[in-house]
């Protein structure tokens, strides 16, 4: 389910903005974009986050207007400048390059050049970026109910409307066989009355009974729906078991469309397929 969450804090060195968005998927997927001096908590801000949103792409962005925490004394790595500087040399001598090698290029390289931080004021930042994290989550999360509870009235709706159609469609559904009965009984009186030819009508008609019969389906639909309507107002991680639900109802309306030749029944068959077809495509939103 998409959702939005936001929340602010305050550090020695200014204030912090925290928002957070999800959109649908069936997968956790988890993208941040964070102050440097929070890289470090790159993979306990992506479990905080997991255990709120279950599934759904997350996005995460974290800005700051000033650094987090304040910079200690500088410190150079000079031996590891001088391998880059060397490392940058042999690519030249490779790749048959004149290009000179800048100071600027190896003071940018990683850990060249770093700064000390007090860690006290790192795990004081830490403790606040958590608790605003945990805050907007907390918001995300009332957003996402919201539109879970606008879904799930969506979705029982429909089932609703299927529902509707399965009871027109077992009032139409004897209608079927009296009127293949009536035209069966028109032709066999246009001819001779023999023994034979009743035993053929009685068989005619007892197959087309068989063939027609859609009793067994409607009884697994009306099941179907009953577990459908339970297992929405269950709640907790449902998506994919609605989706396998409305599975096996749209088999067993493809069965009945089938097997039921009749204008009536085929245009409530194409309504239930298209509800099903809406409740599937919802699915992948339910966590």
């Amino acid at each position: 389910m998409t959702g939005f969450g936001r929340s602010a804090f305050k550090t020695r060195t200014g204030a912090v903005q925290i928002e957070i968005k999800t959109t649908n998927h069936r997968y956790f997927e988890f993208a941040s974009r964070l102050p440097y001096a929070l890289m470090p908590h790159e993979e306990q801000i992506r479990k905080i986050t997991q255990d709120t949103v279950k599934r759904g792409k997350v996005y995460l962005t974290i800005t700051a207007a000033e650094l987090l925490v304040r910079r200690g004394q500088l410190y150079v790595d000079e031996a590891l400048a001088k391998e880059y500087y060397k490392a940058f040399q042999r690519l030249n001598k490779t790749l048959k390059l004149k290009e000179k090698v800048t100071l600027r290029q190896v003071a940018k390289m990683p850990e060249v050049i770093t700064s000390t931080t007090s860690i006290a004021e790192q795990e004081k930042v830490w403790k606040g970026m958590r608790q605003a994290l945990l805050k907007a989550l907390k918001s995300l999360d009332q957003s996402r109910r919201t539109e879970g509870s606008a879904l799930q009235r969506e979705l029982l709706s429909r089932g609703g409307n299927a529902r509707k159609a399965l009871v027109q469609i077992k009032k139409r559904a004897p209608k079927i066989l009296s009127r293949y009965k009536t035209r069966a009984m028109a032709r066999f009186k246009k001819e001779p009355k023999t023994q034979q030819g009743l035993e053929r009508l009685n068989q005619d008609i007892s197959s087309f009974a068989k063939t027609t019969d859609i009793t067994e389906e409607m009884v697994r639909l009306k099941s179907h729906l009953v577990n459908f309507q339970k297992t929405l107002k269950q709640g907790g991680e449902i998506g994919r078991k609605v989706d396998f639900i409305a599975q096996e109802m749209m088999r067993e309306i493809n069965t009945t469309g089938a097997k039921c030749n009749d204008m009536v029944i085929s245009e409530k068959v194409i309504e239930i397929k298209s509800e099903l077809e809406k409740i599937r495509e919802q699915a992948q939103n339910l966590e």
